[in-house]
């Protein structure tokens, strides 16, 4: 499995839209048919991240080539400036459960 992590930061003054406008965009993250799973994390003031598993790595390519430039020009569109973001992508290591 692979984890496609977003980290966000938002301007204090977006964050009610922001709140308002990222379920809609996790859900449509996942209508991509690409991931398995989402969350949503918050942090401090004004910090997010957002987790999304793939089961491969063709499915997670799959999602860069097809579907990631209009989600994240939408993501531009609608808040042009005060949303700052970082991305990476991790592979699970080890699992441990109790």
């Amino acid at each position: 499995m692979l984890c496609y992590e977003v980290t966000l930061r938002v301007r204090a003054g977006l964050m009610a839209a922001w709140e308002a406008y990222l379920p809609g965009h996790v859900a449509d993250l996942m209508a991509t048919g690409c991931f398995e799973s989402a969350a949503i994390d918050r942090g401090g003031e004004g910090e997010y991240r957002c987790r999304y598993v793939a089961a491969s790595q063709a499915m997670l390519d799959r999602y860069f080539d097809e579907f990631a430039p209009a989600l994240r020009a939408d993501v531009s569109g609608r808040f042009p400036e005060g949303v700052d973001s970082s991305r990476a992508v991790w592979t699970e290591w080890r699992t441990f459960e109790r």
